[in-house]
């Protein structure tokens, strides 16, 4: 059986400088720290700082149901998501992630 290469040539991201690559490479170019003060670390005590960098501005797309996406974490769905988008931007006509078609009739997304 002959296996089969796939190259997605698109970008996307999920992280501390932005969810959009436009918004990540704004914030790289400005030199822009995404370090700060984490409130949510107060309530554990023999940690030695409270610092962090958390991902800014991911929204959960709407076509990822709640059945689906009920028994993955955070960090799934920001996964699952960045990779649907890196094929959007590669120009992919036709997505199913999640046993979804999210994208068959190449509507703006």
């Amino acid at each position: 059986m002959t296996q089969k290469r796939v190259v997605v040539t698109g970008m996307a991201l999920a992280s501390p400088l932005g969810s959009s690559v436009k918004n990540a490479f704004d914030r790289l170019h400005t030199f822009e720290n995404c370090v700060s003060y984490d409130k949510y670390l107060d309530e554990y005590e023999n940690l030695y700082t409270r610092l962090s960098a958390r991902v800014v501005g991911f929204q959960q797309p709407d076509c990822f149901n709640r059945k689906t996406t009920r028994t993955m974490g955070d960090v799934s769905i920001m996964a699952v998501a960045t990779a649907r988008e890196a094929l959007i931007d590669s120009g992919y006509k036709e997505i199913t992630l999640l046993g979804q078609n999210v994208n068959s009739y190449n509507k703006e997304l």
